[in-house]
């Protein structure tokens, strides 16, 4: 890699592997995935994100099942992840080993149909929000791989600064300790009291 193609945010091969384009902007990026979608106004260009992840969607799936595999998918399951959907499945949670693509806008809270959650299970979220989230969303359903240069460099860690040592410290005296004094004779000296756990009273205990 040059240091030219280090300059640029943005690197994404698709197709399968046979094509690679680098870019500041997600939006030129987009336009290799979705056709026309620069020549276009911006203010459509959230509905052909969605419509293209609704285009995408049962496509995403079946690579899904064939990289996990459905042996052990029930049928139910395997209806679901295998027919090509006419409306998005009301579910309340998914779980099995393979991963589920759907598409957020379908759900809350951009609709009244709730959102379904993750139960020993994954769900591959495509999110046409804006450009940025929905190149993310793509790269992790598996359909391109996306490679994007951090520009943020953590800010330094002020090191504590360590106190100065005097050319010739006073060595100090000791402290004067003052044993403390016996106990009056004929009294009990007393433990500490019983915790909550004993199975006496919390009470003082006399030591013999």
């Amino acid at each position: 890699m040059t240091d030219a193609e280090y300059e640029y945010r943005y690197q994404m091969v698709y197709e399968q592997g046979r094509k690679r384009v680098m870019s500041d902007d997600p939006a030129e990026l987009l336009d290799h995935l979705i056709p026309g979608y620069l020549d276009l106004p911006e203010e459509l260009h959230p509905a052909l994100r969605l419509s293209h992840a609704e285009e995408s969607v049962h496509r995403l799936q079946q690579r899904i099942n064939v990289a996990f595999g459905l042996d052990e998918s029930d049928p139910e399951r395997w209806r679901l992840l295998t027919t090509e959907r006419t409306r998005p499945p009301a579910i309340e949670a998914w779980s099995g080993p393979v991963p589920l693509v759907l598409v957020a806008a379908h759900y809350a809270p951009h609709t009244e149909l709730p959102r379904p959650r993750e139960e020993d299970g994954r769900i591959v979220w495509l999110d046409t929000e804006d450009d940025d989230s929905y190149l993310r969303s793509v790269a992790l359903a598996g359909d391109i791989f996306l490679a994007m240069r951090v520009t943020d460099e953590p800010e330094p860690v002020d090191e504590p600064e360590e106190p100065e040592t005097p050319e010739n410290p006073e060595t100090p005296e000791p402290a004067q300790v003052t044993p403390p004094p016996p106990p009056p004779p004929n009294l009990p000296q007393w433990s500490m009291p019983f915790s909550t756990a004993s199975s006496g009273p919390a009470g003082d205990v006399p030591l013999n």
